[in-house]
């Protein structure tokens, strides 16, 4: 869209790298205007969704824009962990707040880093590294836009491939009112875990 930049190809990477799950459903903001499609996973991913008593994928098409975390959201992150319930966006959601510049090295240094590991794919190569080798890679240039935040908003709906194991959604970030968007896609992919499966990032 006009006014819009899209990230180079490395930060696509790693924000699939940076994709995840929120340890609880408070971490995400409200989705009172957003819809449910079931019916667009495949049969036999539905049918296990159905069996597991797992909350509805949320999709939504482009709303208004989320701002910075809140104290109370930003203290769930102390306890957040992958959970089988949450939602391609519950995990994004959850994402974008450890990201945030509030939170990032608050309440101790590199905090967001650790967060964000924790919601990696076992596949994710970025997943073996430490929180200090992962700020690290934060502190490149093209990842300004994912720490420097004020706003984001969902740019279309979640999109589901590989038979409801991959998904992909489009975010829109920007530091400020007044500035263009930047674009970024997310990568999410099922990881087979003993609680089920759960949305975590890949690379």
């Amino acid at each position: 869209e006009t006014g819009t930049r899209h990230l180079p190809p490395a930060m696509l990477l790693y924000a699939a790298a940076l994709t995840f799950h929120a340890g609880t459903a408070a971490l995400i903001p409200s989705l009172a205007s957003c819809h449910t499609r079931a019916a667009s996973l495949p049969a036999k991913r539905l049918e296990d969704t159905k069996r597991r008593h797992t909350p509805r994928l949320v999709l939504c098409a482009d709303e208004s824009p989320f701002g910075t975390p809140s104290t109370q959201l930003s203290a769930t992150l102390v306890d957040a962990t992958p959970q089988p319930q949450l939602s391609p966006r519950e995990v994004i959601a959850t994402l974008m707040a450890a990201l945030h510049k509030s939170n990032i090295d608050t309440p101790r240094l590199r905090f967001g880093a650790e967060v964000v590991l924790r919601f990696l794919a076992p596949t994710n190569p970025a997943s073996k590294v430490t929180p200090m080798r992962f700020s690290q890679y934060l502190s490149q240039s093209w990842y300004a836009p994912l720490l420097s935040w004020s706003e984001y908003k969902w740019q279309g709906d979640t999109v589901f491939l590989s038979r409801g194991n991959e998904a992909y959604q489009q975010v829109g970030v920007r530091a400020a009112a007044d500035e263009e968007w930047t674009s970024v896609r997310w990568i999410l992919s099922l990881t087979r875990t003993a609680a089920g499966d759960e949305w975590r990032g890949e690379a």
